[in-house]
């Protein structure tokens, strides 16, 4: 139905064709925009820069027109992307050729299939798959990402579905509020989309719940978001990243603004 899943090293990848250049694409529905490594952009042409907001640092990037991509049986064109240094994220250093990220301007422009279980990815169309029994929730698109709600010891977290987070993280501002269900662990150097790292804490939960859907025990950053909520006006609680979605199904759908958990991933 669809192409396979890499992941390498908590970060998620998939088949994409630049032009006349096949290679993967990371796959990060934590970003609004999609970008292209710079050792691949020269062929295309510029058209001004954005400013990108990191946990860390805000930088402008340089933007660049794309003729034609193509991704998941899908033609894309004329299409704007941001230009990334290829060593950010070590990209550079991957088994395989990367050519850009995947960000939602092009991952959900059609209902958008990840399985963790059987390692696929896909765009369902009419025939989509039967939902019926799947656990559903409603999601924010409003700002370009999905933002669902998450529930810990009682309390409604925001949540972006960051498949381009490979550790999930948690607002700083909430620790004190969280704290007494957490169990502090080692803390781990990050590295945020504008390519800063830094030392980060971390701690395990074990009681996050996913509509009626209890998560096993995984590991979270805590990192101070408010200048990302300034600066894109949004309220971030959690960041929900690959290590807490794998083993399991999910369908983001920004055209009827849900995300669907699959029961069968259970």
């Amino acid at each position: 139905m669809g192409e396979t899943l890499v992941i390498n090293n908590d970060r998620l990848f998939a088949p994409v064709g630049l032009r006349q250049i096949s290679g993967y694409a990371h796959i990060d529905t934590g970003a609004r925009h999609s970008s292209i490594l710079q050792a691949h952009s020269a062929r295309f042409p510029p058209i001004g820069t954005r400013e990108v907001h990191g946990a860390l640092r805000t930088i402008s990037v340089p933007q660049i027109c794309v003729d034609e991509i193509h991704f998941l049986d899908e033609s894309f064109r004329d299409v704007v992307v941001d230009v990334q240094p290829d060593s950010q994220g070590d990209l550079d250093t991957l088994p395989f050729e990367v050519t850009m990220a995947l960000g939602c301007d092009m991952l959900l422009q059609k209902p958008l299939y990840l399985d963790f279980v059987e390692g696929e990815i896909a765009f369902l169309g009419n025939n989509m798959l039967n939902t019926m029994e799947n656990v559903r929730l409603e999601t924010n698109f409003n700002l370009g990402i999905p933002i669902l709600p998450v529930s810990f010891h009682n309390h409604v977290l925001d949540a972006v579905f960051d498949t381009g987070g490979g550790l999930s993280l948690l607002n700083q501002r909430l620790l004190g509020m969280l704290q007494t269900g957490l169990t502090e662990d080692e803390p781990i150097e990050v590295e945020d989309a504008t390519g800063a790292k830094h030392t980060i804490p971390t701690f395990r939960c074990k009681d996050l719940v996913i509509g009626e859907c209890l998560l096993e025990e995984f590991q979270f950053l805590v990192i101070d978001l408010s200048a990302i909520e300034q600066a894109k006006h949004l309220q971030i609680d959690f960041v929900f990243g690959l290590n807490a979605m794998k083993g399991k199904r999910w369908i983001v759908n920004r055209q009827e603004s849900f995300i669907e958990l699959m029961r069968t991933a259970s």
